[in-house]
């Protein structure tokens, strides 16, 4: 079995915790569509925090390397 590298979160309108979790993004999008929700659908990396994950990509640049050494 493959090791999962990212899943999908689903944060409903409102909502103070997240409301799901998929492995892929067109079965979150259809479960939304199907639930007729609103909210925020965000890719996050497994077993790495966002911010570690964004400096290892270059995506913050040197501004996020150093915030994070404080």
């Amino acid at each position: 079995m493959a090791q999962i590298q990212e899943v999908w979160i689903f944060h409903g309108a409102n909502a103070k915790f997240a409301s799901a979790v998929f492995h892929d993004k067109d079965e979150a999008v259809k479960w939304i569509e199907r639930c007729g929700l609103t909210g925020v659908l965000t890719k996050y990396p497994v077993g790495i925090s966002v911010h570690e994950w964004a400096v290892a990509h270059d995506i913050l640049g040197r501004h996020g390397r150093q915030s994070w050494q404080k």
